[in-house]
């Protein structure tokens, strides 16, 4: 296992290099995940970035599908004989289109950034419905946003069931390579037409021997099995197995990381269950899938926020809407992962982000009902990329940010200081402050602060608040601490996890020093 060891203390240098100060930083109104009628939503890409700007955002991500499409073929011919089930995507309007009429948009919106994203589907699998025994289509609404790729090379590869995936040789793709056996017998068994036989009667010379007519039939399905099975590999994923796991998702978003894009996990929380018509304008083509999909497809994907858990490398999760009572919750599976990150067993710490999901509606509260406020030095693409891909953001719902302000937010430990997603050294007087600027009198929240997957402070408040907190020492190489504000019941605010490293550590015969 990679030293986690060593890679702390070089980032603990660098950290130590530099005074750090929320003071250094503007708090900037971004909006992640908007859907253009390129993919199904209701507006231009250009109207989206108007709304956006509209909504007093000062940064929006267009984040599109790459791909909605579901593909079953037909066994024991899948490669060659198919049916489909399509909707609007990035690659049915052309990838470079979509990026160059964002671009375009950027230009017109004068103060405001407009940057490409997608939505990416790396997988589904298909099955048969318990219940109404249809055919199921599974996972396709397991969603990653993919961030910080902006060319249409990079797009045109992110993996996919369409895209396709590695292939590799298997022994049951090596087995199709035995269709050679009755080509080779059909070859055998031929006898062709004496060669003095006027052509109008050669098709009836052709036949006129009995075993003719089995060597034609050999070679005829032999030919057709050899051309499906063709390169006799088979993709690492595919559509027919539903233990694929965590592989194409960890493909993506490996891929995502070679590129230096960042990754987060959509909606984990959500659930998506519908039923879709076989029926189309054509009736041959209705007839023909229903003869193959009955009357009617199910397209149904259960929560799965335990993937973030059993994935590894990707940036962060979307923790409003559809993140937040399994995931981001106080001792949630986000702190189970940070806690993992602190004890070596993960190489990279995961964020949070707010996702908007906006298909439709123009009203600016609407628009901004799930904002990510982001600390940046100036207002450019790069800086926005880096405080995504370093956790320097808070999350907000119901467009709170106009009226709650996280005027500070840091760990101070021995002279230095960190804020959202930086690192510090714990000393003793390591202590956590979260200065609160509350602008309406009517907002009541309980202010909880996670500290190593523990909760050490829960605080009710209505007003402008200033609070500090004390932070143990850790009994791991390093610690963290976060904070969620709830009203009722409900998680309305979330920052991003702080990291303080143990300087003295307590170490075990793994570790490598």
């Amino acid at each position: 296992m990679k030293n986690m060891w060593t890679v702390t203390v070089i980032l603990l240098i660098a950290l130590s290099s530099v005074s750090v100060c929320a003071d250094d930083y503007i708090q900037s109104v971004g909006l992640i995940h908007m859907d253009s009628e390129v993919s199904g939503g209701e507006h231009t890409i250009s109207m989206l970035g108007s709304v956006a700007k509209n909504a007093g955002a000062d940064v929006a991500f267009l984040t599109d599908h790459d791909t909605q499409k579901a593909t079953y073929g037909i066994w024991p011919l899948r490669n060659f004989l198919k049916v489909s089930h399509s909707r609007a995507s990035i690659r049915n309007y052309g990838i470079q289109k979509y990026l160059d009429e964002i671009k375009q948009a950027d230009r017109n919106l004068d103060d405001f950034l407009y940057l490409p994203g997608v939505e990416a589907v790396p997988y589904y699998s298909w099955g048969r419905s318990t219940f109404s025994n249809l055919p199921l289509i599974s996972h396709l609404h397991r969603h990653i946003l993919v961030l910080g790729i902006d060319s249409a090379e990079q797009i045109e590869y992110l993996p996919s069931i369409e895209t396709g995936y590695p292939r590799q040789y298997t022994r049951k793709s090596l087995m199709k390579l035995l269709w050679l056996i009755p080509l080779f017998i059909s070859f055998f068994l031929y006898k062709p037409p004496d060669r003095t036989v006027h052509y109008s009667s050669w098709m009836k010379a052709l036949f006129s021997e009995e075993l003719n007519y089995l060597a034609m039939g050999l070679l005829v399905f032999s030919v057709i099995f050899l051309f499906d099975a063709f390169p006799f590999n088979e993709p690492i994923v595919d559509q027919y197995q539903d233990d694929n796991d965590v592989l194409p998702y960890q493909t993506l978003i490996d891929y995502v990381n070679r590129q230096g894009g960042l990754t987060f996990w959509a909606h984990p929380e959500a659930m998506y269950d519908e039923t879709i018509s076989t029926e189309k304008g054509n009736p041959f083509v209705s007839a023909a899938l229903r003869s193959v999909l009955s009357d009617g497809i199910e397209i149904k994907t259960e929560p799965y926020y335990k993937l973030l858990n059993s994935t590894h490398g990707y940036t962060g999760f979307a923790i409003f809407f559809e993140g937040h009572q399994m995931v981001g919750k106080p001792n949630g599976v986000w702190d189970g992962v940070l806690t993992q990150f602190c004890e070596g067993l993960r190489q990279d710490p995961v964020f949070a982000i707010s996702e908007l999901d906006m298909e439709e509606g123009t009203d600016p509260e609407t628009a901004s009902e799930s904002q990510t406020v982001f600390l940046v030095r100036e207002k450019t693409p790069e800086e926005y990329l880096e405080a995504l891909r370093k956790g320097r953001v808070y999350c907000y719902r119901n467009n709170l940010s106009k009226w709650v302000t996280i005027q500070d937010y840091s760990v101070s430990s021995g002279g230095l200081s960190a804020i959202s997603g930086e690192l510090v050294p714990f000393e003793e007087n390591a202590r956590m402050t979260l200065d609160l600027d509350i602008k309406k009198h009517d907002l009541e929240f309980n202010v909880i602060v996670i500290n190593n997957n523990r909760v050490i402070a829960n605080r009710k408040i209505n007003k402008s608040t200033h609070l500090t907190v004390d932070l143990a020492e850790p009994m791991a190489k390093m610690g963290y601490v976060r904070v969620v504000m709830y009203q009722g019941s409900s998680l309305r605010i979330a920052t991003n996890p702080i990291f303080y490293l143990n300087t003295n550590p307590v170490l075990s015969e793994d570790d490598n020093i």
